[in-house]
């Protein structure tokens, strides 16, 4: 889609525009993309696309570094909303799809119909040197996918046993060595399947007729479980939980704040998705109104350009999403790590303060190690040597500390016991009860000190990350020699922009973690 000149006078042309912008990136690979580029191949003025890209860049769904645009983490949104949804195969649905997954020791897919096309809608990887490299999110070739040939319209129908076909492996190529079987899933037999069930395996390990033979039987008994579980969900109107964007008051503040610089109207469209998390039926206009505080004509016109794009349906009067949202950058985000969401976050920081920034995650045993998972380095002449994969102890270390400090009282009981802390410098605490102490006093005021305890003249300071279960996942860190600045100076200078850091981690790793697993690194 490009511009807005053949659009209906009911949608909202800035709303497509920036759906327009969307989509077009998610069709590039490149991690980041000139904006002349998008403005090229969208057609849109190169004013109006900086407005468009000023705009979904304060909604937290795109990032601008030096006139180039990135996706973030929070682009998963749209396409939770989906996924979330009753029609979405997510949730407890892609919980048994691990399951199964586990039991066959082969990777699971959960697909949905996408007009004449199929998209991955959740994966169940097994660890394998040859594996599937689609994401959810992503398109599947209706040629060549098992799923595509119980789910496309243009692939005959479905057969009724499933198909054995070569798997899409790879970024848009097909693997010969990788062989499928697919299953339906039609929890409503008045209605096309809702999506499909694969399993996907090596030639190595099974062929078309050993997965018939061995795999299908179990498959169809998880399918009927899972259309058990589809028609006993009545669905939500409303976000679980994705609730950043929503709400009138906030889209106003934002226009106060910025001005012209920020398009009202396109900022409601994000917000209309978000709160189409519906049970199978969708949800109504007024529902929708009402959710977010925002005038029904402005829903309805939201609805409509949804509608115009091929993103949502309306069926007697009420709403919901088409797996078509999950081409607004879904599978980019499925691809991103813990480390890339945090990388841009620790470079605005180090610029910010001046000392080096690092983001580190529990490691051994009860998480009494840390592991450095990204790391951004200040050009001074003295600075901490520290780089991604390095480990230390975590007992004297300010990173340390907040992750033992996250854990529960019982994990953070077994993880003391399983110390064995020597002193590494004249610093070092090393008293199993002082330790305890200390860490109660990490959990109490949110942040840790590193005072000269892992090396001499090295001073640290860090927060916590949480997930949005409120679990601390990993820390930011700043560590500086201790000559630069002493502790009560290193906390007043450091503690409000390791905070506003964490934050901003947490703003994209909520909403990419909700529904997929987010590797570390």
């Amino acid at each position: 889609m490009t511009g807005t000149g053949d659009s209906p006078a009911e949608t909202v042309g800035p709303f497509l525009r920036g759906l327009a912008v969307l989509g077009e990136l998610a069709r590039h690979r490149a991690a980041t993309v000139p904006a002349g580029e998008l403005a090229r191949a969208t057609g849109i003025a190169r004013s109006t696309l900086d407005r468009t890209i000023g705009t979904l860049a304060e909604l937290g769904l795109l990032r601008v570094e030096a006139h180039r645009v990135a996706h973030t983490g929070a682009l998963a949104l749209p396409g939770n909303a989906f996924l979330a949804s009753t029609r979405g195969l997510s949730g407890p649905v892609g919980d048994m799809a691990d399951a199964l997954a586990e039991e066959v020791d082969e990777t699971v897919a959960l697909s949905v119909p996408d007009g004449d096309s199929v998209r991955l809608a959740h994966l169940a990887l097994r660890h394998r040197v040859v594996r599937v490299g689609f994401r959810p999110g992503d398109p599947l070739p209706v040629d060549r996918a098992a799923a595509a040939a119980v789910l496309s319209p243009t692939a005959g129908g479905p057969h009724p046993g499933g198909f054995g076909f070569p798997d899409p492996t790879g970024e848009g190529g097909v693997e010969p060595g990788l062989v499928s079987v697919a299953v339906p899933l039609r929890p409503w037999p008045e209605e096309p399947p809702v999506g499909a069930l694969s399993v996907v395996s090596h030639r190595a390990r099974h062929d078309g007729d050993s997965l018939r033979t061995d795999v299908l039987p179990r498959m169809r008994e998880c399918a009927a479980a899972m259309e058990d579980r589809l028609r006993s969900d009545p669905g939500a109107d409303g976000p679980g939980g994705d609730d950043r964007w929503l709400g009138a008051a906030a889209l106003h503040a934002a226009k106060e704040r910025l001005g012209a610089g920020f398009v009202e109207s396109l900022a409601r469209g994000p917000a209309v998705i978000v709160a189409l998390e519906t049970g199978r039926h969708g949800t109504t206009p007024a529902a929708v109104s009402r959710l977010l505080g925002l005038p029904r004509a402005s829903v309805r016109r939201a609805l409509f350009s949804l509608r115009h794009t091929g993103h949502a349906v309306e069926e007697a009067g009420r709403w919901r999403l088409t797996p078509r949202v999950l081409g607004l950058g879904h599978s980019r985000v499925t691809r991103m790590t813990l480390a890339d969401i945090a990388r841009p976050h620790l470079v605005a920081l180090a610029g910010r303060v001046g000392e080096s920034a690092s983001l580190t995650v529990p490691a051994g045993p009860e998480g009494t190690e840390i592991r450095y998972v990204a790391r951004v380095a200040t050009e001074r002449i003295m600075n901490a040597e520290l780089g991604p994969g390095t480990r230390f102890p975590a007992y004297p270390t300010a990173s340390g500390r907040v992750l033992l400090a996250g854990r529960d009282p019982a994990g953070r009981a077994r993880a003391l016991r399983t110390l064995a802390p020597r002193a590494l410098t004249r610093h070092t605490v090393t008293d199993p009860g002082r330790l305890a102490a200390l860490l109660e006093e990490v959990a109490r005021d949110g942040y840790a000190m590193g005072n000269e305890e892992l090396e001499e003249g090295l001073r640290s300071i860090a927060v916590p990350v949480r997930d949005g279960a409120g679990r601390v996942v990993a820390a930011v860190n700043l560590a500086m020699p201790a000559g630069r600045r002493d502790a009560r100076r290193a906390r007043a200078d450091l503690l409000p922009a390791l905070r506003r850091a964490a934050e901003g981690i947490e703003r994209e790793l909520v909403p990419a973690a909700r529904l997929h697993r987010v590797p570390t690194d």
